[in-house]
């Protein structure tokens, strides 16, 4: 408006004001959205029992969130955790979770753990023994795998409603790690319904870690989320498909539609998320 009211002399200087003053408004809008949809949203009652629980650093993820921009925060989050000395984690608002915390830890106050850097037995031993445990009662696993009629996966499927796809709350909470095969020792994560023991996990977590880079960075009260930088080769999918059954048989038996272990290798080396799911 100003600029079409001026005669021309003031032409130049008239643009320049109208261009400062449009960018301070487009600046005091976004500040304001921004703050106030962290105070327009506060955490649930079951996600600030799970924080006060857990007794970590974290930043509330609200179900509002897509699952893309969810992954694209994480990784950002995940590139700066290193320098500053912490390891992410995501938590769903897991009602189950928060029960099995309630039944581990009770009125007790939060203890950091120490997790060791050495195990009695290395993750790559445990993944062979629990194979040939797993061989014995599914002998068909040991056949030729053929990579078919696997999906690529692309969100974190524990921080989404399986029946409805629409995002969880979430909590991403700062481990004070920086070595990230550790960060399952500060959840009472193990040990139970199915699970392998939380000193198996620590174990398998430092050899998927140290060998394929892959982080593990989401948990629930029954399943367990890893992210890589980038995908494993199709040469490796095979026999990386047999380690992810191992550690989960159920990675196979319910999270395949065939049941198989095809499914399983074709689907990991098109993606950089890995789902585990204990039933």
């Amino acid at each position: 408006e100003l600029t079409h009211l001026s005669d021309g002399r003031g032409f130049p200087f008239l643009h320049i004001v109208s261009a400062v003053v449009w960018f301070v408004l487009a600046w005091l809008l976004s500040h304001r959205q921004r703050r106030g949809t962290a105070e327009d949203i506060p955490p649930s009652e079951l996600a600030s029992a799970l924080q006060k629980t857990i007794g970590l650093p974290y930043k509330l993820v609200s179900d509002k969130v897509p699952s893309d921009t969810l992954l694209r925060f994480f990784k950002r989050t995940l590139k700066d955790a290193g320098k500053q000395g912490f390891s992410p984690i995501l938590v769903p608002a897991d009602p189950a979770l928060m029960d099995r915390l309630q039944e581990v830890r009770g009125t007790e106050p939060f203890v950091p753990p120490v997790p060791g850097a050495d195990f009695p037995e290395d993750g790559k031993s445990i993944l062979e023994r629990r194979w040939c445990h797993l061989l014995e009662r599914m002998p068909d696993l040991d056949a030729p795998v053929e990579l078919t009629g696997g999906n690529e996966i692309i969100h974190f499927e524990s921080c989404r409603d399986p029946a409805s796809e629409t995002p969880k709350e979430t909590l991403l909470l700062r481990v004070p790690t920086n070595k990230p095969w550790e960060v399952a020792a500060y959840l009472p994560f193990g040990g139970w319904g199915g699970l392998p023991d939380t000193s198996e996990i620590l174990a398998v977590c430092k050899y998927w870690y140290e060998r394929y880079r892959a982080f593990p960075v989401v948990f629930s009260h029954n399943t367990m989320e890893f992210l890589l930088p980038k995908t494993i080769s199709r040469e490796d999918a095979p026999s990386v498909a047999k380690e992810h059954a191992a550690f989960c048989p159920d990675r196979v038996l319910h999270g395949t539609a065939s049941g198989s272990i095809n499914e399983l290798a074709d689907s990991l080396w098109k993606s950089n998320i890995w789902y585990f799911e204990w039933h």
